[in-house]
């Protein structure tokens, strides 16, 4: 029972690592394609894009490409 619980806490645990993996990636390429694109990123700018979860940064990566300005990927 006991082993039981540790397993699923363990596959709990690299799940969520896996995940942040993924958004902590997403995030680095999200600032890549905008620093190539606009320059670099000022600090509120930069503090967004790591505040920002896997979904919202895929969000942030489709508008990149439309916007005009850094400020036009982050106005909701």
């Amino acid at each position: 029972m006991l082993q039981k619980r540790i397993d699923g806490l363990n596959d709990e645990m690299q799940a969520n690592g896996e995940e942040e993996d993924r958004r902590e990636g997403a995030a680095r390429y999200l600032t890549r394609l905008l620093e190539g694109k606009f320059g670099p990123l000022d600090e509120e700018s930069r503090r967004l894009v790591e505040a920002a979860d896997f979904e919202r940064l895929i969000l942030l990566t489709d508008r990149m490409l439309d916007a005009h300005s850094v400020q036009d990927v982050f106005n909701d």
